[in-house]
């Protein structure tokens, strides 16, 4: 039912923020966990995954790198991006404790500094903050919120917590 609901929005891509292979992250269940219920999907769209939690969770993600052909500019398929018209689209890896010269920071730094896109969008897995938990998620406030203020980040999507939050503060991603 998900995948018809996004199909029948004939997206030019789809951006899905991680635990693709809920809950381990397993081989053996890509096939009927992802592409056969995604298949048509992905016959018309493409599909740009980051790594969630549980994706780790077998093989610090060797499945989930397996499995699927992100843009790869050198550093790896843990972090990416991609050019949609006027979007630059970066996808990271904070599934690790991000300190400031955490990878994904470096990369996050080096692409959005370099953009030339009008409008900035980055994505991964965990959010800086959520309802399930008392207190944000302390390295993305230190290392991550400022990081993306200073590159003029328009967009900030993260999933991990299975439902819809939207945070939204003046002056603020």
């Amino acid at each position: 039912l998900i995948a018809d609901s996004i199909l029948a929005g004939k997206p030019d891509f789809v951006l899905h923020v991680g635990d693709v292979i809920y809950p381990w992250g397993r081989q053996e269940h890509y096939t009927t966990g992802f592409f056969r219920p995604f298949g048509d999907l992905l016959r018309t769209a493409p599909i740009f995954p980051v790594l969630g939690n549980h994706d780790c969770m077998t093989e610090n993600g060797a499945p989930f790198l397996s499995n699927f052909v992100l843009p790869d500019d050198g550093q790896g398929e843990r972090c990416f991006t991609f050019r949609d018209g006027p979007l630059r689209v970066i996808g990271l890896d904070l599934n690790d404790e991000v300190t400031g010269d955490h990878p994904s920071i470096a990369y996050l730094r080096r692409i959005a500094s370099t953009s030339t896109e009008p409008f900035l969008v980055v994505y991964s897995h965990y959010p800086v903050r959520s309802v399930y938990r008392d207190h944000p998620r302390a390295d993305l406030e230190r290392f991550y919120v400022p990081l993306c203020r200073e590159l003029g980040v328009d967009l900030i999507l993260a999933g991990h917590d299975h439902q819809y939050q939207r945070y939204e503060q003046p002056g603020e991603t």
